[in-house]
């Protein structure tokens, strides 16, 4: 049966991701359920067997995660956690419901609505050091997070000002914004995580984006970064390439309802995370 997920699951979770070599941390997942509402569930009959989780910004729900462990798939279990939740996000009066899938899972969406959208590249790279930062990216404050998220929605097409609170309240040290005219014009977060660290969100204009990624980089001297980027956009593989990278994947964007990351992509230097937006 369906139930909705609790703090006792999180072991599972934590096993079950670890079992697909996800590498998603405990502070990750109750990330990911602290802006849910609720709507992250199990699948359980005598032991725990799948689970899917999902969070919302205003109008949009994100689907975070989706997994049937090995023994139970094929047999609609983790169609059923999906019907399920895309029910509640459809009476709850979500109008768009995003989700990064991979393309041997991008059928089942399919047949549940979504659409297929842009490429994107899930990037790990060691980071070589030492990194100087450049001059031009400033510390975010707390007072700044309003018009982050306004700046964010004019791309995203939603305001995400929880995602914002919740990544600076984490990591405020890690926080950098672009002022240009006394008006912000580009930021990025970052947070730390057990392999490394995560980078994204991460929007602004190109020739900005080498300031605000070193910025945040000097943290991560001889560690490992993880990005997840737009394939289309021209100008990020030049401030990467120069990292090895251990890891690269596609996964392709797909939309149920209303379309996002409307603006301008060329912007978009890093999404939030598969499981964040």
């Amino acid at each position: 049966m369906i139930r909705t997920m609790r703090s006792s699951d999180m072991d599972f979770v934590l096993k079950a991701t670890n079992e697909m070599q996800w590498a998603y941390s405990r502070v990750e997942i109750e990330r990911v359920t602290s802006l849910s509402n609720g709507v992250s569930y199990v699948w359980e009959d005598e032991e725990l067997r799948g689970f899917i989780t999902s969070l919302t910004y205003s109008s949009t729900a994100i689907i975070g995660h989706l997994l049937v462990t090995a023994g139970y798939r094929g047999i609609g279990i983790g169609k059923s956690l999906l019907e399920h939740t895309l029910s509640v996000l459809d009476s709850s009066g979500v109008e768009s419901v995003i989700v990064f899938s991979t393309e041997d899972g991008s059928g089942l969406y399919e047949r549940m609505g979504f659409s297929k959208g842009p490429k994107v590249v899930s990037c790990g790279m060691n980071v070589t050091g030492p990194i100087s930062g450049l001059p031009g990216a400033e510390s975010v404050l707390p007072e700044d997070l309003d018009e982050i998220a306004a700046f964010d929605e004019r791309i995203f097409g939603d305001s995400r000002i929880n995602l914002m609170e919740r990544l600076y309240a984490e990591h405020p040290d890690l926080c950098r914004k672009i002022v240009n005219d006394g008006t912000i014009d580009g930021y990025i977060f970052a947070r730390r995580t057990p392999l490394g660290g995560d980078i994204g969100p991460w929007i602004c204009r190109a020739p900005d984006a080498s300031h605000l990624l070193s910025s945040v980089m000097s943290s991560f001297e001889c560690s490992r970064v993880d990005i997840g980027y737009f394939e289309d956009n021209p100008w990020i593989k030049p401030l990467i390439d120069s990292h090895a990278q251990v890891k690269n994947f596609n996964v392709r964007l797909m939309t149920r309802g209303l379309p996002r990351y409307t603006g301008d992509r060329t912007k978009v230097f890093g999404i939030a995370g598969f499981e964040l937006g």
